[in-house]
């Protein structure tokens, strides 16, 4: 699939830094692994970037999700069939909320994330794909911090 080879050529394990709104997008895009596969999410990440006419994801900015109410949490549909469920959109606008807050705690989401690794990416020498975990100590650190802060889905 050459969206998916793109993406894990040029984004995947590529640090992201000072840009709250692609790393508020990368939470979105995990959660939604939950229903989708990473091909299927980038061959919609248009749609999710875009569907702002339809005021859902607000081009990933987080203080204009975090104010969404019942009417804004419209279920995007492709021919037909949900985007995403009723409860993964709940879950974005609560995960808005928490990142509001943890902005004003540390500055910026992206300080936030940065502080588990000490400001600096951690490079692995992993050869094959089979030699990578698929969880490490440091994510579920992560994670659980992110869940102890009000986060959905944070895993």
């Amino acid at each position: 699939d050459p969206l998916y080879t793109c993406f894990h050529d040029e984004e995947w394990g590529v640090p992201v830094i000072d840009d709250d709104r692609k790393l508020f997008e990368l939470l979105v895009f995990s959660q939604a692994l939950a229903e989708h596969t990473w091909p299927a999410i980038l061959n919609h990440r248009d749609i999710f970037r875009h569907v702002s006419v339809l005021k859902l994801f607000e081009n990933f900015d987080p203080s204009s999700i975090a104010q969404f109410t019942e009417k804004n949490l419209v279920t995007p549909k492709i021919n037909g069939n949900p985007l995403l469920s009723e409860q993964k959109l709940r879950a974005i606008v609560e995960n808005a909320k928490q990142l509001l807050k943890v902005q004003l705690e540390f500055g910026s989401f992206s300080n936030y994330c940065w502080k588990f690794v000490n400001n600096k990416p951690i490079r692995n020498e992993f050869r094959y794909g089979r030699q990578i975990p698929v969880k490490t100590p440091k994510a579920e650190l992560i994670s659980k911090d992110m869940m102890r802060r009000g986060t959905k889905n944070a895993t």
